[in-house]
């Protein structure tokens, strides 16, 4: 969500009964305007918050010039220090979708998947559970550090969930993509419509799909995947 907008944003999702008291997002708000400085960031938006048991996790992501391929993802327990988030590896990634315990709230802690894996096959029948084959205690290999099963899992979020309306971002000859400042938001039509949302995601249909299915197509606009081709489909 936009910093500008953010306590409105906010109000608009009261209904989940999780929110930010007043306090913090005027932290929140003035540490995002400092990163966003520091950092010489064009653009700076609050993702959102990762519960821990000790501390919980605020993420946040900017870019530079381009706001597809350039995005940069921070993290903080506290909206006052942030730090990097790491790149995510291939490796942190198959451990994070083993692991089921919850977030501490330690960035430095690390995670033995293992015994994670090992207490989840012993609460099931199927001893031969083939998620679990690939993991043997006391290897180094699995061990996951809190810091890098964060990014991951961020990561993991944002493929699926993250959208943006059709028209907001704009993609240059040069192959950037920048914001559409011409873009004044949908029309009530168009809102209903899942094809007029896109997924903020490098593309991983090909992409002839939206040239195939729309009758507007502009390729400076339809260069990202629709949602209304997820499987399986959202209501």
């Amino acid at each position: 969500m936009d910093i500008n907008r953010i306590q409105t944003s906010l109000n608009c999702l009261s209904y989940s009964g999780y929110l930010l008291n007043n306090e913090q997002c005027v932290i929140l708000k003035n540490a995002l305007l400092i990163l966003q400085k520091e950092n010489y960031l064009k653009k700076i938006f609050f993702w959102g918050q990762i519960l821990g048991l000790d501390n919980d996790y605020f993420i946040a992501y900017g870019y530079e010039h381009d706001a597809l391929n350039g995005l940069i993802y921070y993290y903080s327990t506290n909206c006052i220090k942030w730090g990097l988030m790491p790149t995510v590896t291939k490796n942190a990634r198959r451990l994070t979708e083993m692991c089921s315990t919850r977030f501490q709230g330690d960035p430095t802690l690390q995670i033995d998947v293992s015994l994670d894996v090992q207490l989840k096959q012993d609460t099931v029948e199927d001893k031969g559970n083939q998620q679990t084959e690939d993991v043997k205690q006391g290897d180094s290999g699995n061990m996951l550090k809190e810091e890098d099963r964060l990014a991951a899992t961020v990561e993991a979020i944002s493929l699926d969930t993250a959208v943006v309306p059709r028209g907001a971002l704009f993609k240059r000859p040069d192959g950037s993509v920048v914001e559409n400042l011409t873009f004044a938001g949908l029309t009530v039509l168009e809102g209903r419509q899942l094809k007029s949302y896109l997924h903020l995601r490098k593309p991983q249909e090909k992409w002839v799909t939206n040239l195939l299915t729309r009758l507007d197509y502009n390729y400076a606009l339809d260069f990202l995947d629709s949602v209304d081709k997820d499987i399986p489909e959202g209501l």
